[in-house]
């Protein structure tokens, strides 16, 4: 049972150090190795046995859960919520799962009304497989058993077994990380399945792991989506998004974090049936003014919904103490967001879940320029310029590998996989798991493929920004009043698309004719 919270809180919060010894249990928080042994100099977490070959290692604080039947297992780390099922358990979940698990395309297929921040590990008939959510939100890295000890390792993240077995950064991955740092630009991704070193890969969304061989292999796509009108997809997914948000609901304490942007104003919409149960934050970044319209559209709106409000204030800079916990936790951690995971962690005390509109990009095409001749058949150019910042030797040759791998006949467009495997599969899966130091969990109600599949049958002149038809439509179907205020209001004024377009014309002539000129090719 979750307390109602009052309603008059509106205060600016200040920030709250966290004491040493909370710190001490926090390192790699919510992270797990998955090998062929336990890691021992992880003292106090969590050990547990698939079989001889597969132990898991797990922080104390993350949620296992195991089942099996009639020679079918079925391991969880992490969460699972059935929108059908709002008060079902993870071994609820698991055991309607194993019912369907005749072979991992079924099992894949039992997934898909599913949600959560999940990971499972599937034995049958001796062969054993590894799947998680739909944006690898969860996310899972392997070793590539012909370039390390000829072991399979799987992990939350590349740098907790590169220091177990003595692994160092690739030159190519150091020398991206530090051209990009000298661009100014600190909000990178490891492009394709790429990793900061070569004997590790990443599993991206629609992909499993053959825990035999130690392959990926892609499951999604495999045919065209049917084209949905707006009403066909409003009316499922009305329905289905408030049954997941109450699921998790039952799982956690949840804080709903919220802007002036569509994305939170849609989960808003979905959680009116319960709206008492939910704490509502807005984080007020380093250089971020007291009017700014992410501070100001959620105070006014919440106000007249007569809900409750906070705004965490962020310091400049980490602690010392909070600095070397959140680096040693993620390899290459983004720096800029250490002081708003501080800032929430010390406030809240890791004790709530955050609920997020967090990969909603997929499905709303906002990052169209109009360009046809480029977009419509992106090459691997244009999306490393466009996307993840320019071009340079080791991001071209990863997107190429990454566009290598997606199927002629996909039924969605290059782009929209492109933001659903790389932006939420590499940038967000990255960011989450930063942030894991400070949440008990976190969860989108976008990650779940009924949802994305849904949404992404509507055409996408109907799913398109600025206008973000069905999404408007979503929200008036489920809590009109929560559009008295603006979308994003200070985001009306950034010039036409026609200039947007020929300024990223102009740019990319001009990275394309540096990349040559500093010798490597086209």
């Amino acid at each position: 049972m979750h307390n109602m919270n009052p309603r008059a809180d509106k205060s600016r919060t200040a920030p709250r150090r966290v004491s040493g010894k909370r710190l001490e249990s926090l390192p790699y928080c919510g992270q797990f190795v998955l090998g062929p042994a336990f890691v021992e100099n992880l003292g106090g977490w969590q050990k547990l046995s698939i079989d001889s070959r597969l132990r898991i290692t797990a922080h104390p604080e993350l949620s296992l859960c195991q089942r099996s039947c009639k020679g079918r297992s079925l391991t969880l780390i992490g969460y699972l919520v059935d929108p059908d099922r709002t008060l079902a358990t993870d071994s609820d979940i698991l055991d309607e799962l194993l019912s369907r698990f005749s072979s991992i395309q079924a099992l894949v297929d039992a997934t898909f009304r599913l949600g959560g921040r999940w990971l499972l590990i599937a034995q049958q008939a001796n062969r054993s497989y590894l799947l998680n959510d739909p944006m690898g939100l969860r996310q899972a890295f392997y070793t590539d058993t012909e370039r390390s000890d000829g072991n399979l390792w799987v992990m939350s993240q590349s740098g907790i077994v590169a220091e177990l077995l003595g692994l160092t950064m690739d030159p190519a991955a150091r020398d991206y990380v530090n051209w990009r740092l000298s661009r100014g630009n600190r909000q990178y991704m490891w492009p394709g399945s790429s990793t900061p070193f070569r004997e590790i890969r990443h599993l991206l969304p629609n992909h499993y792991l053959d825990l035999d061989t130690g392959h990926s292999h892609r499951f999604w796509p495999i045919k065209p989506l049917a084209t949905l009108t707006v009403d066909a997809a409003v009316d499922h997914v009305s329905r289905r998004m408030p049954q997941l948000i109450e699921a998790v609901a039952n799982r956690f304490d949840l804080a709903l974090g919220i802007t002036a942007g569509i994305d939170s104003r849609l989960v808003l919409a979905a959680s009116r049936v319960i709206r008492d149960r939910l704490s509502y934050v807005s984080v007020r970044q380093v250089g971020m003014r007291a009017d700014h319209a992410d501070l100001m559209i959620p105070a006014k709106l919440l106000d007249k919904l007569d809900l409750p409000h906070e705004v965490l204030h962020v310091q400049p800079e980490m602690s010392d103490a909070f600095r070397q916990v959140y680096e040693k936790s993620n390899i290459l951690a983004h720096a800029q967001y250490g002081p708003d995971a501080e800032a929430i962690l010390g406030h809240y005390g890791r004790t709530k879940a955050a609920l997020t509109g967090s990969g909603s990009e997929i499905c709303r095409v906002d990052m169209r320029l109009g360009i046809p001749w480029l977009e419509n058949q992106p090459s691997a150019e244009f999306l490393a310029i466009r996307h993840i910042g320019g071009l340079h030797p080791f991001t071209l040759q990863n997107v190429r590998e990454w566009c290598a791998s997606t199927p002629h006949e996909r039924g969605i467009e290059l782009l929209d996989l492109f933001e659903w495997e790389q932006g939420s599969g590499n940038w967000l899966a990255m960011t989450q798991l930063e942030f894991s130091i400070a949440w008990r969990d976190i969860f989108t109600p976008f990650n779940c493929r009924d949802v994305l599949t849904t949404l992404l049958a509507v055409p996408k002149r109907d799913r398109e920004a600025p206008a973000n038809r069905v999404y408007r439509e979503l929200i008036g179907r489920l809590w009109p009043e929560v559009m008295q205020e603006p979308v994003n209001p200070h985001k009306q004024n950034q010039g036409s698309g026609i200039l947007q377009a020929m300024k990223f014309i102009i740019r990319y002539g001009v990275n394309r004719a540096v990349y040559k000129l500093r010798g490597f090719g086209g």
